[in-house]
């Protein structure tokens, strides 16, 4: 009971937004995430791809496991170490 009210007034919602631009707005912001998101899956992808890299992960995920390492600095020369590939 009530389903048709609420459908309602999601559609009036809608309107709202879309009278007001806010509609387009937010489908312009979520166009744009999802195109950052394709391209940051895809440098993971090619990223884990390289044999030299896995190698390197390998490696400075045990230290910064281990606490030798920070997370930060490990990021940094994975990130140094695929530039030069």
């Amino acid at each position: 009971r009530g389903l048709n009210e609420i459908w309602e007034e999601a559609g009036k919602f809608r309107e709202v937004l879309q009278d007001s631009g806010e509609w387009e707005k937010q489908r312009q912001k979520q166009s744009k995430k999802w195109m950052w998101s394709m391209v940051e899956e895809g440098l993971l992808k090619n990223f884990h791809n390289y044999p030299d890299i896995q190698k390197q992960i390998t490696k400075l995920e045990k230290e910064v496991e281990s606490g030798k390492m920070l997370p930060t600095t490990a990021a940094r020369k994975l990130l140094d170490f695929w530039q030069v590939c």
